[in-house]
């Protein structure tokens, strides 16, 4: 079942001569071959360099676990989910697509600040942890937000083993 719809996102930037794109998805992982065959595909749809797309898994513990190229080999991947599978390549290069097709101009800002609190360290709690959370904002001309681009460390176990329904698992509201 579904508790929560798992979705993908994309950005796509360009400064007139280089465009870089970054899609991000409700998985728990991107393993190698799905990264290179959305590059391929992202690359083959709009010409953006496989090099210039980078690929992004929130670490979802209760979306489909997709083996796909990554390295653990005690993982496998669950027949029933082969379809799922089968589709992630075109619907992440086209989120990719729909982006890259309605880019306009744009602002971009950047600021740095910390989390205190926010996080822990599961296992030793004592040990630090690294707050930063960094923030690309992505404005449109007149000023009224586009997209930003957060990146913060974090491990989200929030529902992950105690429901079979797919969830998105980090709060969007608090995000």
């Amino acid at each position: 079942g579904i508790h929560e719809r798992l979705i993908a996102q994309a950005l796509v930037i360009s400064d007139g001569t280089n465009t870089a794109a970054i899609v991000a998805s409700d998985l728990v992982f991107v393993g190698r071959l799905l990264a290179e065959n959305i590059r391929t595909e992202v690359t083959r749809l709009t010409g953006i360099p496989g090099d210039a797309v980078s690929v992004h898994a929130s670490h979802n513990h209760s979306g489909p676990s997709l083996t796909r190229g990554q390295s653990i080999p005690t993982l496998r991947d669950i027949p029933s989910f082969a379809r799922y599978a089968d589709s992630l390549t075109d619907l992440l290069a086209g989120a990719v697509y729909g982006a890259f097709k309605n880019m306009h101009p744009v602002r971009i800002g950047a600021a740095v600040g910390h989390g205190a609190g926010l996080t822990g360290n599961r296992v030793q709690k004592e040990r630090p942890v690294d707050d930063t959370v960094t923030v690309v904002r992505v404005d449109k001309t007149d000023g009224s937000p586009l997209a930003a681009v957060v990146s913060f460390q974090t491990h989200p176990i929030s529902v992950g083993g105690v429901s079979y329904a797919w969830d998105a698992e980090i709060g969007r509201a608090h995000v």
